[in-house]
């Protein structure tokens, strides 16, 4: 885990921080390379790259992104598709690209993407992912649901939808409002965390004129989540305002497990299960040790990162996607 660096913040998002505390502007910063580096922790290194005039940094990545996102976009042309949690309103280039899609068209996805050169990697009751050797990976999705509960209908999303441009590159994405909502569950009840690329991507969507609170409530009221909703925006509002006011707190920030387990009890219809339980320490935990030496030690052992991954994959499995009954 990386403290809050004040700096990089100053850079990216240099209005909202209400105090630079001393910290230098963009235009006089002595090494640009050393921030980009340490920006890089956080997934914000091609923002800030692009902020300080940086030439062409990680060209070709922006470019395997935005290739990745023309082949689906052309692929699913007949399909109501869109992508979702992809922070766009922050510069970055993703490791794979999520996408919502109807039950009904799965078979029409996958044939398209096979077609483009993609194969199935993994495919479980929580996604299809597919791989490609020269562009990022492809998550497909036919429903939503954490806990075992549908958190947001896939017509709903599709319903909700706008074309937008990354790269030169046009594609449907999540209207504001709905995005907010979704990114919001999906980091507190998934993750259990948020990167410092979360949080300015949630800050960013609060600034568009397209984005109304009442209309991302309305998301969770009409799903049977509003008070959830509250509970889980009470935590993101205080780590946007302890940036806001140029505080450090250590990112990825994890969310207090008390908290976590109040609002997943809260959204399910029924007591929470033993894997749930096992579910919500496991994730606090992989939060917590991310960045640090012991995950480090963990991916350099290729038995240890194997029974790890198994680990997570089976909780996955049973955490987010048991059917809804």
């Amino acid at each position: 885990m990386y403290r809050t660096p004040l700096e990089i913040m100053y850079v990216v998002e240099g209005d909202f921080v209400q105090s630079d505390n001393g910290m230098k502007t963009s235009q006089n910063i002595e090494n640009k390379q050393q921030l980009i580096n340490k920006a890089e922790r956080h997934g914000l290194d091609i923002e800030v790259a692009n902020k300080l005039g940086v030439a062409d940094y990680k060209k070709d990545s922006l470019q395997t992104f935005s290739d990745t996102l023309t082949i689906i976009d052309d692929g699913l042309f007949d399909i109501d598709y869109t992508i979702i949690k992809d922070c766009n309103t922050v510069l970055h280039s993703p490791h794979d690209v999520d996408v919502a899609i109807r039950d009904k068209d799965l078979l029409d996805a996958i044939s398209s993407l096979q077609d483009a050169g993609y194969v199935v990697e993994k495919d479980n009751k929580t996604e299809i992912r597919f791989s490609h050797p020269e562009l990022n990976n492809v998550d497909i999705y036919t429903r939503l649901d954490y806990f075992g509960e549908r958190v947001i209908e896939i017509d709903y999303i599709l319903n909700s939808t706008k074309r937008v441009e990354s790269f030169g590159t046009e594609y449907t994405a999540l209207e504001d409002p709905v995005e907010y909502a979704l990114n919001l569950s999906h980091l507190f009840l998934d993750h259990g965390r948020a990167t410092l690329l979360d949080i300015v991507h949630m800050i960013r969507l609060k600034k568009e004129d397209t984005y109304q609170p009442k209309l991302a409530q309305q998301v969770a009221y009409e799903h049977n989540w509003i008070d959830e909703f509250n509970l889980m925006e009470n935590d993101i509002n205080y780590i946007i305002n302890s940036v806001h006011n140029g505080e450090r707190l250590r990112f990825p920030y994890v969310f207090p497990i008390q908290s976590r387990h109040s609002v997943i009890q809260s959204i399910k219809s029924e007591k929470l299960e033993y894997i749930d339980l096992f579910s919500i320490l496991l994730t606090t935990l992989k939060a917590r040790l991310e960045n640090t030496v012991v995950e480090s030690v963990v991916i350099k052992n290729p038995y240890l990162k194997q029974r790890a991954s198994k680990l997570v994959e089976i909780v996955k499995q049973n955490r987010g996607d048991r059917s809804v009954k």
